[in-house]
């Protein structure tokens, strides 16, 4: 398998979008899709395993941001319908797009609470920078402690993960893709 991560766009497009990527990405020969791909000279699929059911959909600067509910239902049904197509997909749903969101924790239930038993992962990104002090300065010391607030932040995504798990009684395993991060400055 190919070890690209790719995405589909759940904020503007839905299931059929996201069907006929996933054609076009992984569908060997003989469909509308593949055929294209093939037109446009990869004769072989990309074969893509992991993919993520949009991006930062939490995020009110996302166009076609949702809700935790209305995402929650879009994503389990494009999750399961990716898996018709290609039961063997590794599928991410969109946790908080960082540990500050209001929504945070609440967010990554409502929305497992949709797609526990469809998806193999919940997204958490985090981004880490030393603050600008008054004097010109940078806050060294809050930013080299950035590493307690992401431990902070992976126990609490898992304890999310847990408290769902427990409540909807699953033996499926979700588990967290740490998909973006970064320092900056």
């Amino acid at each position: 398998g190919n070890e690209l991560m790719e995405a589909v766009n759940l904020g503007t497009r839905g299931l059929p979008e996201a069907l006929d990527l996933l054609e076009y990405a992984n569908v060997p020969e003989g469909t509308a899709r593949s055929e294209e791909r093939i037109r446009n000279g990869a004769d072989n699929p990309f074969d893509i395993r992991m993919w993520c059911l949009g991006n930062e959909m939490d995020g009110p600067w996302q166009l076609g941001h949702k809700d935790a509910e209305a995402y929650g239902k879009l994503a389990a049904s494009v999750a399961a319908g990716m898996r018709m197509l290609d039961p063997d997909l590794e599928l991410v749903v969109c946790g908080s797009s960082n540990h500050t969101m209001d929504s945070f924790g609440k967010w990554e239930e409502t929305v497992l609470e949709h797609t526990f038993d469809k998806v193999d992962f919940v997204s958490a990104h985090a981004y880490y920078f030393p603050q600008l002090m008054e004097n010109g300065s940078r806050d060294m010391a809050s930013f080299l402690a950035s590493g307690v607030d992401m431990d902070g932040f992976i126990k609490d995504v898992g304890a999310a993960i847990d408290a769902t798990k427990a409540r909807l009684k699953s033996d499926h395993n979700v588990y967290i893709s740490l998909d973006e991060w970064n320092v900056w400055y």
